[in-house]
């Protein structure tokens, strides 16, 4: 496994070592490789051309790694496993290269904050750092094309787990009048407080640190849940009583 030494950055402080792990999979396999990534500690994963990447604390035991790919194996073919020790600063943005303006549906257009962004849609400015939510991933893709179909002026919306902010962002962009959104990680929560100024929409967006208990009181038009599907099943009795009649529940996981 090939090294990288660690160079102190401006500030004098070395940064941090990562293991990098590069699971080649075919596509049918990169959702549950993804899943079991994050399952695992990886703050977040890049989807690549040839399979997902996870990065994990330098010296991390992989074990729980390497046995959740062998049953994806079963199912969805070879798979490989590449790894190598990385600083915070190499890989903090080089998956930036992977990350592209995505349409969505007929009016949304995600696209990342250094790219430009072509006219005639909706378009969502997104940084997502290490927060879960860029747009190409399977779950958040079917959010977004559900809200572009659902979305009326007007409306309020609730985003349950918003990492990056990428639901609640463009639930805003195509008409929604208030959009809550709440996260129990603090490094989404800053993020998508980010992102929300990166669009100038801090008069329509809100974000909190917790759950649907900060949440107003007040039933949504539209509440959305791209979270892991055993925290869905458990917060759905509340959920529902926070929409109203003939509402709509967006779920993802």
């Amino acid at each position: 496994m090939p090294s990288v030494a660690a160079v102190p950055n401006k500030k004098g402080v070395r940064p941090m070592e990562w293991t990098k792990i590069h699971i080649q999979v075919d596509p049918a396999g990169r959702e549950a490789v993804s899943h079991i990534l994050i399952e695992a500690g990886s703050p977040g994963v890049e989807v690549t051309p040839t399979g997902v990447i996870g990065y994990f604390p330098a010296g991390r035991d992989c074990l729980e790694i390497e046995e959740g790919l062998r049953i994806v194996e079963d199912w969805a073919g070879p798979i490989s496993c590449q790894k190598e020790r990385v600083t915070e600063e190499d890989w903090a943005h080089g998956w930036k290269k992977y990350y592209k303006p995505l349409p969505v549906g007929e009016r949304l257009l995600i696209c990342p904050s250094w790219e430009e962004a072509d006219a005639g849609r909706q378009v969502v400015y997104l940084d997502p750092g290490m927060a879960f939510g860029t747009g190409d991933h399977p779950t958040t893709f079917a959010c977004l094309l559900e809200l572009d179909r659902l979305v009326n002026p007007g409306m309020v919306v609730y985003d349950v787990g918003c990492g990056s902010g990428i639901l609640a962002l463009a639930a805003a962009r195509l008409g929604a009048a208030r959009v809550f959104a709440v996260d129990n990680d603090p490094l989404a929560v800053d993020v998508c407080r980010r992102n929300i100024a990166l669009n100038g929409l801090e008069d329509v967006v809100t974000v909190a640190h917790g759950s649907i208990e900060e949440l107003p009181a007040d039933p949504a038009d539209i509440i959305l849940m791209n979270i892991l599907p055993h925290v869905i099943i458990e917060l759905a009795p509340a959920v529902k009583e926070q929409l109203k009649e003939g509402g709509s529940l967006i779920t993802a996981g």
